[in-house]
C-alpha cells in the first residue's frame, strides 16, 4: 500500500482527456497514450492531485468538503486504495519533497 509522505502525492501525467458516464470515468492520458477506466473517488483523486501535489492531510481536508466521512478507517482505506490505484497506473506518484 502507498503509504506516501507528508509531502503527498504528485502527477506524472501531461494532458488528460476525461469522459464520463453515469458513474464512470474514462481517462486518456496522452504521454502514455492509455486509457484508464476510474470509479468516482479515484477520479476525484486524480483531478485533485493532477492540479498540485497533495498531502494525505489535503485529502483529507478536501474529502471532508465532500461529505465523506473521513473519520472512519473504511474511507481511509478507499481514499488509500485509489492512490494505490493511480501510482499502478503511472498517473501519480509520491512526491519527492522541495518539488
Amino acid at each position: 500500500m502507498v503509504e506516501g509522505t507528508e509531502d503527498g502525492w504528485q502527477s506524472t501525467t501531461g494532458e488528460l482527456s476525461w469522459r464520463h458516464w453515469d458513474d464512470l470515468s474514462v481517462v486518456f492520458c496522452s504521454d502514455s497514450g492509455e486509457t484508464h477506466v476510474l470509479d468516482p473517488l479515484t477520479a476525484w483523486l486524480l483531478n485533485l492531485v493532477v492540479t498540485r501535489s497533495v498531502s494525505f492531510s489535503q485529502i483529507l481536508a478536501a474529502a471532508a468538503e465532500l461529505d465523506l466521512d473521513v473519520d472512519t478507517a473504511n474511507t481511509r482505506k478507499r481514499l488509500r486504495g485509489s492512490l494505490d490505484r493511480l501510482v499502478c497506473l503511472d498517473l501519480i506518484e509520491p512526491a519527492v519533497e522541495g518539488t
